[in-house]
């Protein structure tokens, strides 16, 4: 990703904070200051479908807990995050 390609998903997601957080006291440009300072990055489009994947084997307080990242480092999120991107890959390939 590319520090323009950063910064254009930080001020969309600040956008989407403010206006769901209803706090109008605190500017778009507070949010994105903040989470600039705080690293704010976007999720891999990939690693957010393996959460989603995984956590609906489980009850929806675990699906949750795979939502949030928690179970991020185990093989199983990883594995599932390794076979949806193999899979754009051969489909890139015609295979």
């Amino acid at each position: 990703m590319t520090d323009e390609e950063l910064d254009r998903a930080r001020a969309e997601e600040a956008w989407s904070l403010w206006r769901a957080g209803g706090r109008k006291e605190e500017s778009v440009a507070h949010v994105a200051v903040r989470l600039t300072r705080e690293g704010w990055k976007p999720v891999d489009p990939d690693l957010a479908e393996a959460r989603k994947i995984c956590g609906s084997f489980y009850s929806e307080q675990v699906a949750g807990e795979y939502a949030r990242g928690i179970y991020d480092p185990s093989p199983y999120v990883k594995g599932v995050k390794l076979a949806i991107k193999r899979g754009r890959e051969l489909e890139r390939e015609g295979k």
